[in-house]
């Protein structure tokens, strides 16, 4: 959990907004924000599954990438679920509509 300072401080930084990805230091420790990707043209996915079913190459098929809120919501879930699963991952500190955080690297 971010103290409301932490998470006003992170609010304000111009770097993941401009680079979706920045490691700040804040009281709690260093910590990693990642805002979200914008939403993504559905288009360039059927396009890229239909030329893999005409060449008959499923490994070409595309993995769903949305960004936007559907792709953070994803991201949260999986994480959870790694977690679950005994799997180290790092924890989720802070939930925004436009950001995560997660705890940083040592």
């Amino acid at each position: 959990m971010l103290s409301v300072e932490s998470v006003q401080r992170i609010e304000m930084s111009p770097g993941w907004r401009r680079h979706r990805v920045e490691i700040l230091d804040v009281a709690e420790g260093r910590v990693v924000v990642k805002g979200q990707r914008p939403p993504r043209s559905a288009a360039r996915f059927w396009l890229m599954s239909s030329l893999a079913r005409v060449v008959r190459h499923p490994l070409l098929r595309p993995v769903p990438a949305p960004g936007g809120a559907a792709a953070q919501a994803t991201e949260l879930r999986r994480l959870q679920a790694l977690a679950r699963s005994g799997v180290p991952v790092p924890a989720v500190l802070h939930q925004a509509p436009d950001f995560i955080v997660l705890s940083g690297p040592g």
